[in-house]
């Protein structure tokens, strides 16, 4: 809804049916690269997002739309850094060093666990005020 909803041809997900209310959505997000989704042929609309995911699609989406992500953030001192994925790397130290993704106590960053509503809610927050 950021991009005015454009019109877009529908992405190839057997689990994104023609019509729902994100199908577009999706779509959109496939043809930028801002995403493509978990697998070949599969999006899981309705599964829980990591944070590592969530924060490398909204890098993919300030990418897209020609925002400055060359900042990042030393993530070497974050008890999981190890346990980034390499594709979210760049995203991650992206996100910590603009603030928009911030640490647990004990100094970890949590990659791999579930966003709440609320976490992804403060995340888009954090990003909107850049």
């Amino acid at each position: 809804r950021l991009e005015g909803e454009p019109r877009v041809t529908a992405a190839s997900f057997t689990d994104v049916e023609s019509g729902m209310y994100y199908a577009e959505a999706v779509a959109w997000a496939v043809e930028t690269g801002v995403t493509n989704g978990v697998g070949e042929d599969r999006f899981a609309p309705h599964s829980a997002i990591s944070r590592q995911d969530l924060v490398t699609m909204l890098y993919r989406y300030a990418q897209a739309t020609g925002q400055d992500v060359t900042g990042q953030a030393d993530l070497s001192g974050y008890v999981d850094a190890a346990g980034i994925s390499g594709y979210a790397k760049e995203a991650m130290a992206w996100a910590v060093e603009e603030e928009i993704l911030e640490g647990y106590p004990g100094n970890y960053l949590l990659p791999r666990r579930s966003t709440t509503r609320a976490q992804a809610a403060v995340i888009f927050c954090r990003y909107g005020q850049l």
